[in-house]
């Protein structure tokens, strides 16, 4: 099994026990914190971060929805942990969201998870695809 590091989550809020995470759950939470922080919005990282969620205040295009997923993608390949990492978005319009399919290929092999995104930033995992 491939070693992803151990984090505390704080997925989706942080966890009042303080319990260690590890494997694919650390990957997955850092997927999640890309998708929802705005670039910039860390000053010792500027360049992270891709805020999927501020779509959502106005008219969803299909141009929008695959710039993107292309730009959370090209987040993703800054992560040294994923051997390669393809993102699909769709917009869900009864609930105003975001659905967003990621596959992602590590050390133990190629897996996907859907996550959906609201306008608030708040990433929602959903554990199998």
């Amino acid at each position: 099994m491939a070693d992803f590091g151990s984090d505390i989550s704080t997925f989706p809020d942080l966890d009042e026990l303080l319990e260690p995470q590890s494997g694919r759950r650390v990957l997955l939470e850092s997927v999640a914190r890309r998708m929802s922080t705005p670039r910039g919005a860390l000053w010792w990282a500027p360049s992270y971060g891709s805020d999927l969620g501020a779509i959502l205040d106005g008219p969803v295009s299909d141009a929008q929805l695959r710039a993107n997923a292309t730009a959370l993608q090209q987040q993703l390949a800054q992560d040294e942990r994923m051997l390669s990492a393809r993102v699909e978005a769709s917009y869900v319009a009864a609930t105003r969201s975001l659905r967003i399919l990621v596959s992602i290929t590590d050390a133990d092999g190629p897996f996907e998870r859907v996550f959906t995104l609201d306008a608030s930033g708040v990433a929602t995992l959903m554990e199998a695809a």
